[in-house]
């Protein structure tokens, strides 16, 4: 979601802040169709597919040991796992998920100029792995100097910050029917 001064910002048809779409790179691919360039590429759901792809490629990795050698059960916390134990596999899987993650943030920073980006979703809680590379990489995207005074932090809320800010959409609707 996107707050200006406050208030949640809606857009035309209620949709605004689904960044989930941004288009980050020029080849289109068929999942973008569902989900969007940004949540395909940059997600937690994305990285368990991309983790499932190495089967594909036989390439040696610590992720098909932490999933029991089953495709189906690589999940992005056995990446993470993974990633933080060395794995290059892994690690590569976690710098293309920064790389997306970095564009998109420069995009909002150069949109928005905001003061504070949060980031929140179940694939930062491996914030260890990925805010200062974030943090590092968007600036070469993003507007010189909306990128020089912007503050990228961590939701506090973890993975239920989505469900907390639908929460709050909801209350607010019921609140100003009055």
């Amino acid at each position: 979601g996107i707050l200006i001064d406050g208030r949640v910002c809606r857009g035309s048809d209620g949709i605004a802040g689904a960044v989930g779409w941004f288009a980050l790179q020029p080849e289109f691919k068929p999942e973008y169709a569902s989900m969007g360039c940004f949540e395909a590429e940059a997600s937690g759901n994305s990285l368990a597919r991309k983790a499932a792809r190495l089967w594909e490629g036989g390439e040696p990795s610590l992720i098909k040991e932490l999933s029991g050698g089953r495709a189906e059960k690589a999940t992005a916390e056995i990446v993470v796992k993974a990633a933080r134990r060395g794995d290059p596999p892994a690690r590569r899987l976690i710098g293309d998920a920064v790389a997306y993650i970095s564009m998109g943030v420069a995009n909002l920073v150069s949109m928005l100029n905001p003061e504070v980006v949060i980031l929140g979703g179940g694939l930062m809680q491996a914030a260890d792995l990925l805010l200062e590379p974030i943090r590092e990489k968007f600036q070469t995207w993003a507007q010189p100097l909306a990128a020089g005074k912007v503050r990228i932090e961590i939701s506090r809320l973890g993975e239920d910050a989505g469900l907390f800010g639908a929460g709050k959409l909801a209350w607010e609707s019921v609140k100003n029917r009055d």
